[in-house]
């Protein structure tokens, strides 16, 4: 079993580079992990999220199938990957709790198990691709991204120990979990919040907040500043916010990734 634990994907993400940092004085002598906390050297040499050179690129957007890929950078990343069985890829956001980034389609119901079983939050999303985990579970491998909160505020020192004690609970489960085996908990992501209107996407209460049942999770607003769609909660249980994009939406617009099932399904259907 092979563990690869990578940061600086993004160079201007300094909170998940000193996690990384941490993990790899934690992983120093652990022959089965290996962590690459400068991934993107170029991009954190100027402060970049991007690769640095005369065009620059998303190291993390590089690794759709049949693209040209723009730099060296793309095919050593490729080559480095190919070899784990594991890939865990930290970032940090602007607003968002800590918790794993997953996609649907390859191993996400995997993924879900992993993260719900070494106790570490989980969202969704459906997504264009050409990420590192991407391609790492496309190639047979399990790909994870970690995300949390480093560039709201220069005291991140919480929200950085919480995210190296997460992966040390990951990378200490999957030791001793057989991958074949996939256990799906009974706690399952929502369904799918859409927006049926094209327009400002504006959540109701912060990170970490708890939505009642019926109550609005976010509003879609117009150009005159009129709301346009109220969303709610549609079910007999609350949910959390674990990340919020204010952002522009278009009509049918899933924003399943912002948003995390709290208790038991089963038990909250039937209250």
């Amino acid at each position: 079993m092979k563990i690869l634990i990578l940061s600086g994907t993004h160079g201007n993400e300094m909170a998940a580079v000193h996690a990384g940092l941490l993990l790899t004085r934690y992983f120093s002598e652990d022959d089965n992990v290996t962590v690459k906390p400068f991934l993107n050297k170029s991009g954190l040499i100027n402060n970049s999220r991007e690769v640095y050179h005369s065009s620059t690129h998303d190291l993390n957007r590089g690794f759709k199938k049949n693209l040209d890929t723009f730099t060296d950078i793309v095919d050593h990343t490729k080559s480095l990957v190919e070899q784990y069985d594991y890939v865990i890829d930290i970032h940090n956001s602007h607003r968002c709790a800590n918790f794993c980034l997953i996609d649907v389609g390859e191993n996400d119901e995997l993924i879900k198990s992993i993260c719900y079983l070494s106790d570490v939050e989980y969202a969704t999303r459906y997504s264009k691709g050409g990420t590192i985990k991407d391609y790492v579970n496309s190639n047979k491998g399990i790909g994870i991204t970690y995300e949390f909160s480093g560039m709201q505020t220069l005291n991140t020192n919480k929200e950085i120990l919480k995210a190296v004690n997460d992966i040390k609970s990951i990378v200490s489960f999957v030791k001793e979990w057989d991958k074949n085996i996939t256990f799906m908990p009974r706690e399952q992501l929502l369904f799918d919040l859409y927006c049926l209107t094209t327009g400002f996407v504006n959540f109701s209460k912060d990170i970490n907040d708890m939505v009642s049942a019926g109550e609005v999770v976010f509003e879609v607003i117009n150009d005159k500043g009129e709301v346009i769609e109220s969303v709610v909660n549609p079910h007999s249980f609350p949910i959390k916010l674990i990340a919020l994009g204010h952002s522009f939406q278009e009509k049918g617009s899933s924003v399943l990734q912002y948003i995390k099932k709290v208790g038991n399904y089963e038990t909250a259907e039937q209250d």
